[in-house]
């Protein structure tokens, strides 16, 4: 074991390889060992040359690393005395080395085109011309594309919850718009004598109906948007769970996990009445002026008033007031304006 384990050490940091490289003469090293060397006597001008034998290379050969002594080096970390202990720290979750149900040896590789974690036997066995990943760099890989979807699915929740506030907002603006022009409409017709009464609960039925369809329909988008940011919320709730799991478990919950794909869903609330309305609106617009200012000139000359005139006469004229919540029509016209 002790002839084995010197097999397996680097030279130059004198412990078992990281990474595993071998260079043009036949030497291995680890591959930062190396390059540090090289790094090193380069600043004195000392061109790349193996630190054993002294062979100098032209130029510095491309690293590749010796998959076969990797597997190797793996096995021995795996089988020493601390695979049956939990890696890491007290604490840190981390679970027991798992064994291959075939070989009974410790799963220290994850075959990409198996996708599974494999040991040293089934890696040069069955999966010889796979390309595989030690279980550390194969779980921060998956950890990066959780972190991806982790970071789309956060970024669908603040979309849906700016939705969600837009919404809020447009309904409230829509549901002050609404009363707006009913209280425009009620004082328009309270100003009209009494054979106008039918006409204006005629109109205010229609503006209550089409109230309470885009409200209703509004409140209805509103629900949806909850209903997607609860399944976000949830999502993000099973992301984050994944972290305590061992890394095969891990590995494998992680690939099955799905972004949720929530149905787009719009957030204005523009009620668009203007092309029932505009007949009436017109006309109320004339009987208005008819009524607060020909109608009262009228009847004050032909009262004929005194000069100063009484109390009564010194009312100020009704004004005829637009709309606060007058919508805007082609050409500037608007359309609940006197």
């Amino acid at each position: 074991m002790e002839s084995q384990n010197s097999n397996l050490t680097c030279v130059i940091c004198l412990d078992r390889f990281k990474v595993p490289v071998t260079i043009p003469c036949g030497h291995t090293f680890c591959k930062n060992c190396i390059t540090l060397h090289w790094d090193t006597k380069s600043k004195s001008d000392i061109g790349p040359h193996c630190p054993i034998c002294n062979e100098e290379f032209p130029t510095r050969p491309i690293l590749k690393r010796n998959v076969s002594l990797s597997v190797l080096t793996e096995a021995a970390n795996s089988t020493g005395p601390s695979c049956r202990e939990p890696q890491g720290r007290a604490g840190d979750g981390a679970k027991a080395m798992q064994l291959c149900d075939r070989h009974k040896k410790p799963l220290v590789q994850y075959c990409k085109q198996d996708r599974k974690p494999v040991c040293p036997e089934c890696s040069i066995s069955e999966c010889k011309n796979h390309q595989k990943e030690s279980l550390e760099v194969e779980r921060e890989n998956q950890k990066l594309l959780l972190n991806s979807k982790g970071k789309e699915v956060q970024k669908l929740l603040e979309e849906t919850q700016k939705s969600i506030s837009d919404l809020a907002e447009n309904i409230n603006h829509a549901k002050v718009s609404l009363e707006q022009t009913s209280s425009w409409m009620k004082l328009k017709f309270s100003t009209l004598i009494k054979t106008l009464s039918e006409k204006q609960e005629a109109t205010e039925l229609l503006l209550l109906e089409q109230k309470e369809t885009a409200i209703s329909e509004a409140e209805a988008r509103l629900a949806q948007l909850m209903e997607n940011s609860q399944i976000l919320k949830e999502s993000q709730v099973q992301i984050a769970a994944l972290s305590t799991l061992s890394d095969t478990d891990f590995i494998r919950k992680s690939t099955l996990v799905e972004v949720p794909r929530c149905k787009d869903v719009p957030t204005d609330v523009s009620p668009n009445l203007q092309d029932r309305i505009n007949g009436v609106t017109d006309v109320l617009s004339r009987v208005s002026k008819l009524v607060s200012e020909d109608l009262e000139k009228a009847v004050g000359t032909a009262v004929g008033q005194d000069k100063d005139g009484s109390p009564q006469d010194k009312r100020p004229v009704l004004a005829v007031v637009p709309s606060p919540a007058a919508f805007s029509l082609p050409g500037g016209k608007e359309g609940l304006s006197a």
